[in-house]
């Protein structure tokens, strides 16, 4: 009915986590393949069939991060903070099915909690985070920060103008 009405749909996401693992902190259905979907909780899990069965393909953390390269389809990334309030970022190749962790140096406790992906050059990436905004030009081997507006600023939605010039907008409070 195009969102008019809403139910409950688990079906397994989150099974064996505890009740804190099954709620869904974000969903990202994947361009390019077809009732492939993710969503981050404590892990990442993958449905390859609309949302119908679910299963783990990323590891445990705080996520708070998806999003999907417009550039290369199948590059997906995620970003959190480790248990340690450290800021994490996973890099898949392959739709979300397997997952490399890179580390993001930012000093102190921090956590990524936006990621925007450059329209047309798939080894650009932005992360959000508090107080600043970090960026790789190489795929995630090296980081470095970008200005921000409010160094008190905690970073919780990016999003890359679809076309060039390349425009980043990003959105948060402090």
């Amino acid at each position: 009915d195009g969102g008019a009405s809403w139910e409950p749909f688990q079906n397994g996401f989150g099974a064996g986590t505890g009740s804190s693992g099954r709620q869904a902190r974000r969903i990202l259905a994947l361009d390019g393949a077809p009732g492939v979907i993710l969503a981050a909780s404590g892990r990442i899990e993958k449905s390859v069939n609309g949302g119908l069965s679910w299963y783990p393909v990323g590891q445990a953390g705080v996520l708070n991060a998806l999003a999907q390269s417009p550039a290369n389809p199948g590059l997906v990334w995620a970003g959190g903070e480790t248990v340690i309030f450290s800021p994490y970022v996973l890099k898949s190749t392959d739709y979300g099915e397997t997952w490399t962790q890179l580390n993001p140096f930012a000093g102190g406790d921090n956590a990524v909690d936006a990621i925007g992906c450059h329209p047309t050059d798939s080894t650009a990436i932005f992360l959000g985070m508090e107080g600043r905004v970090m960026t790789t030009y190489d795929g995630g081997k090296s980081w470095w920060n970008m200005t921000s507006p409010d160094p008190d600023m905690y970073t919780f939605g990016m999003a890359a103008r679809p076309s060039l010039p390349l425009k980043i907008y990003a959105a948060g409070a402090s």
